[in-house]
């Protein structure tokens, strides 16, 4: 290949370039023809126009003055004219023009018509064509859908006139410092009475004193009225109040009552002594999603502490934690198994490090294990052995490790006079040296509430460290801490000042103090400068500006069955691209995925999260929301196997080599991403 030097000559005034030379100017003017630069081509009306050289000179005082013919030619088919060229599809789609949808509309069906955010580009009939996909869906029951929006239905208002029509769902009576009980209390209204409802001309009340509700109050079908002593969110602990009711609520217990036309529609005596929920200082009671009915919510043992980390409403400098969920769904209650036991070998005397031994344990679930006299599948059932220092708590001491247990296979618990009991059991090598507790633990709510049973009475009396399985592995032989070899988790990569490192999968082993000591040598590293990249978490990335600002916005926390379509919200600014307008402004540079994974874990590199490309949410009026230049996405997706989540978002605005993940909490992206932060779902059968 051939590269000439470019060399360039200004010509005199008294000159002019023709033919890449420049010639004297003479009296005319317009002699010689200075008119040799001929405009770029365009296009006029989707044809491709070139223009003709040299062209036409006139001498307008003493100033030449061209004038150039043009002709018209058809671009081929299956492509469009732009810019002065001839594009195919792929050219004149890339970058992909449609990202203008149409507004949410409303069908002939009645359902909510809402657009994906980006088209499918294509060209025909030599102009370019967008088309948008529909996302057609019903609105909520008891609303319409108009103008491109769901609303409630003014045909379909009703008034509650029926017990449990409304419930009370949720009691913060007593709040914690820095907070005040006289503006930070609060409960919630559930509708459930199947269709929208007007609370005006209701009263709350408790113990004779009672709050009017004077003005039209609306509540969706499945809706939520939070009612609390104040509407300032920096008294109350930034709860969003339907209405402010004047009276205590009381830390001892009370008779909270919700009335309207002199018929008692719910009314909730609650304790703060078991059977009810105990030391809820900071924590609202919170009724199981299951009992919720009039009479459900009148027993104790149907309210549970909304006291799961990823759920508080309010932090005062990592403090302050209050917990509930004021207008949003409530959680399901822990349910905890009935009965469980370790049950055999107690005591195992190992030959050596990685000898295996089976062992067994059973549980007691009403409803679950005595379905049948053998194992009884549940999906929620979570069974493990583990075993943790000598004389400890599993449930609160480090250093316990758990591996999952598995049916007894042709069990069949009347040979035992045990028939409804299930077992299960657990094959396991001996660790290193030294001297163990073991036990079993049980869950049947997907491993969100775990009991413990050591082997004398199992879980009832509590378990006693004294009654656990003792495990002795003697020293040496296959005692030694470094056979097998045990360093088989390297550190995750890293940055050497701008080099990225990463580091072999087997370490090497050393013993110190008779312990196994682990060396990681470095497996590959790489010099981020070289192509002008930085490293960032082990990583060379393009050194690219970060997102300003994401949060994961809605909803705090979904409870939802297996294969039910969810639907989560995120808000992110971007200085120049988000606040433009206060509705979401679509960009091609700011990209927007929002995702699960396992609950409690970091998002940020890790591979068992998904993630679902975001679209532009058409409803969303920043104004509206007090947040005009933040703009909002929303992804869809399908729920996963049951178990635990965390949800999330994340924002690129570098086509996803680097990402900001946003956490839920007030600050988003601010603080970084906190897990105990992210939205919460829990996949039920």
């Amino acid at each position: 290949m051939c590269s000439y030097f470019e060399q360039r000559q200004l010509c005199e005034d008294v000159e002019v370039c023709i033919d890449g030379d420049c010639e004297p100017l003479g009296d005319d003017v317009c002699d010689p023809n200075p008119c040799q630069n001929q405009p770029d081509p365009d296009c006029q009306e989707g044809q491709l126009r070139t223009f003709v050289r040299p062209g036409a000179c006139e001498d307008v005082d003493d100033q030449p003055q061209c004038t150039y013919g043009s002709e018209l030619a058809d671009c081929a088919d299956g492509t469009l004219c732009r810019d002065g060229e001839c594009l195919d599809e792929e050219a004149a789609c890339d970058p992909n023009p449609c990202n203008t949808p149409p507004v949410a509309s409303c069908n002939e069906a009645g359902q909510l018509v809402q657009y994906e955010a980006i088209g499918e580009c294509s060209i025909e009939a030599g102009e370019l064509q967008c088309a948008y996909a529909e996302n057609a869906a019903d609105c909520n029951p008891g609303d319409r859908c108009n103008e491109g929006q769901c609303e409630i239905d003014p045909d379909l208002l009703e008034v509650p006139d029926e017990v449990g029509d409304v419930l009370i769902n949720e009691i913060m009576y007593d709040t914690s410092a820095p907070l005040e009980d006289a503006n930070a209390e609060w409960f919630e209204l559930y509708n459930a009475s199947g269709a929208p409802l007007d609370l005006q001309g209701c009263t709350v009340g408790i113990a004779g004193q009672t709050t009017s509700i004077d003005a039209q109050l609306i509540v969706r079908t499945g809706g939520f009225v939070v009612v609390a002593r104040s509407q300032d969110v920096n008294a109350n602990g930034g709860v969003d109040a339907d209405l402010v009711f004047d009276f205590d609520l009381g830390n001892g217990g009370s008779n909270l009552q919700f009335v309207c036309d002199g018929l008692t529609i719910d009314a909730v005596r609650y304790d703060d002594e078991a059977p009810w929920p105990v030391e809820t200082e900071g924590r609202a009671l919170n009724l199981d999603p299951g009992s919720r009915t009039a009479g459900g919510n009148d027993e104790g043992g149907s309210w549970c502490r909304a006291d799961t980390e990823d759920r508080y409403y309010f932090d005062f400098q990592g403090d302050g934690h209050h917990f509930g969920t004021p207008g949003a769904a409530n959680s399901t209650c822990p349910v905890p198994v009935d009965f469980c036991k370790l049950q055999f070998p107690l005591d195992v005397q190992a030959e050596e490090q990685g000898a295996e031994t089976t062992y067994f344990g059973r549980y007691f679930h009403e409803g679950i294990t005595d379905q049948t006299q053998g194992n009884d599948e549940h999906e929620g059932l979570r069974a493990q052995f583990g075993y943790g220092p000598d004389n400890s708590d599993p449930a609160n001491a480090f250093g316990w490790q758990w591996a999952d247990a598995e049916p007894t296979p042709n069990w069949d618990g009347s040979n035992f006079d045990e028939p409804d009991n299930d077992e299960y059991r657990a094959v396991v090598g001996a660790p290193f040296a030294g001297t163990y507790d073991f036990a079993f633990r049980f869950s049947v709510d997907a491993g969100r509430t775990y009991v413990y049973c050591d082997g004398g009475a199992g879980s009832s009396d509590g378990y006693q460290p004294a009654n656990a399985g003792n495990l002795v592995v003697p020293e040496g032989g296959g005692g030694n801490p470094c056979d097998p070899n045990p360093c088989q988790a390297p550190p995750a990569s890293d940055c050497d000042g701008n080099v990225a490192r990463s580091y072999n999968a087997v370490g090497q082993c050393e013993l110190a103090d008779g312990q196994a000591q682990c060396t990681y040598g470095i497996a590959a590293q790489s010099d981020c400068a070289q192509d002008g990249r930085i490293c960032r978490d082990g990583q060379c990335r393009v050194d690219a500006p970060e997102v300003d600002f994401c949060r994961y916005q809605h909803p705090p926390e979904a409870n939802v069955s297996f294969g039910d379509e969810v639907t989560i919200y995120g808000r992110v600014f971007e200085e120049g691209i988000t606040d433009r307008t206060v509705r979401t402004d679509v960009d091609e540079n700011l990209q927007g995925q929002g995702g699960f994974g396992p609950d409690g874990t970091d998002p940020d590199g890790n591979e068992e999260w998904l993630w679902f490309d975001a679209d532009a949410n058409q409803e969303y009026d920043g104004a509206e929301a007090g947040e005009a230049d933040n703009d909002e996405y929303q992804v869809i997706f399908n729920a996963p196997i049951l178990g635990a989540y965390d949800l999330a978002f994340r924002f690129s605005v570098d086509g996803g080599d680097n990402w900001l993940y946003c956490d839920g909490g007030n600050a988003g992206s601010s603080d970084g991403y906190q897990a105990a932060n992210a939205g919460a779902m829990s996949v039920a059968p």
